[in-house]
C-alpha cells in the first residue's frame, strides 16, 4: 500500500502539468508508468489525478482498461472502486 505521500506526488505532478497545460507530459507519464508496478491506490491515484483532462489524454483510455485489468488479476476490484474515473 503506497503511503499517503506517494499519492500526493502523484496528485501533485499531474496538477503541475496541466496548470502549464502540458498535457503532453501527462500524457506520457501515463504511457510509461509501469502498472504491475503500482499498487491499486496508486493507480487509483493516477486515475483521480488525470479524470479533469481526460479528454486531453489519448493514452488515458488505455491506461484506465490496463489499470481496470491489473486491479481485476489481484483481487482488488469492487464494481464501485472505478466508478466516474472512466
Amino acid at each position: 500500500m503506497a503511503s499517503d505521500k506517494r499519492l500526493d506526488e502523484i496528485v501533485n505532478k499531474f496538477d503541475e502539468l496541466f496548470k502549464k497545460e502540458e498535457f503532453n507530459k501527462g500524457d506520457e507519464l501515463l504511457r510509461s508508468a509501469n502498472i504491475e508496478g503500482l499498487d491499486t491506490d496508486e493507480l487509483l491515484s493516477f486515475l483521480t489525478a488525470t479524470l479533469p483532462a481526460k479528454s486531453k489524454l489519448p493514452y488515458r483510455p488505455t491506461f484506465y482498461a490496463l489499470a481496470e485489468l491489473a486491479i481485476k488479476r489481484r483481487g482488488d476490484y469492487q464494481e464501485c472502486l472505478l466508478l466516474g474515473l472512466e
